[in-house]
């Protein structure tokens, strides 16, 4: 049965559903008996391989698969393996027995989430959604791929022409109707004049102002900026 349902995988990259579903019906009712539910979920594409050497990653955060949930055509699938190319702003989900990746039709994608990390699509772009209250915080994370020549050969790449994914993060708050970029936080805590000076307090009290993790320090001053 393992091996059926194998070779229908493989039979997906090639063939369009319609076309392969008429040729051979028992494949598909295998395929449809293990797949069950998550069966749309698994009819996308397999995604393009990088087929060099390079530093760095490509995925958001890590190359590892998390558990996570995507709400995909208006329905929530659960409990799925999934991470995302932000190179390509793609998300990736793996298919249980087989291990084979798809790519997700982005304009199907809604929201999902990897391990503990919340995403949404906006005008059909991934971004991680940091803070969701009064004001909306999204953070867009952008692998951006170069290529530089070393002085040396470098060990990991075994040449001196060094490829790359290089990490770029620009932070978006969507507040009162408009859409602000946020740079540092001293920008984030000026939309908030009257309540400047207490922000300030409270940062310098639990002695965030000194954390590099933009993410958390946004975040808090929001929550602050927010409370009553």
């Amino acid at each position: 049965m393992q091996f059926k349902f194998l070779s229908f995988l493989l039979l997906m990259t090639i063939l369009p559903a319609e076309h392969l579903f008429a040729q051979n019906e028992s494949d598909y009712g295998t395929y449809s008996q293990v797949a069950g539910n998550f069966m749309n979920l698994y009819r996308g594409a397999a995604p393009v391989k990088y087929k060099f050497l390079h530093l760095g990653t490509f995925y958001a955060y890590s190359e590892n698969f998390q558990k996570g949930e995507v709400k995909y055509n208006g329905r929530i699938y659960t409990d799925v393996d999934l991470n995302l190319n932000s190179h390509m702003d793609e998300l990736y989900v793996r298919i249980p027995f087989s291990g084979r990746e798809v790519v997700l039709n982005k304009s199907l994608v809604d929201h999902f989430t990897i391990g503990e990390r919340k995403f949404i699509n906006l005008n059909n772009a991934y971004y991680e959604l940091l803070y969701d209250g009064k004001a909306r915080l999204v953070k867009k994370i952008r692998k951006a791929y170069s290529e530089k020549i070393a002085s040396s050969v470098n060990p990991v790449t075994g040449s001196r022409l060094e490829k790359s994914f290089e990490l770029q993060e620009t932070y978006i708050l969507f507040k009162d109707g408009v859409e602000i970029k946020i740079p540092r936080k001293s920008s984030l805590i000026s939309l908030y004049g009257t309540k400047r000076s207490e922000i300030k307090r409270k940062l310098r009290e639990e002695r965030v102002f000194g954390r590099d993790d933009k993410a958390f320090v946004y975040s808090r001053i929001l929550s602050i900026a927010e409370s009553n």
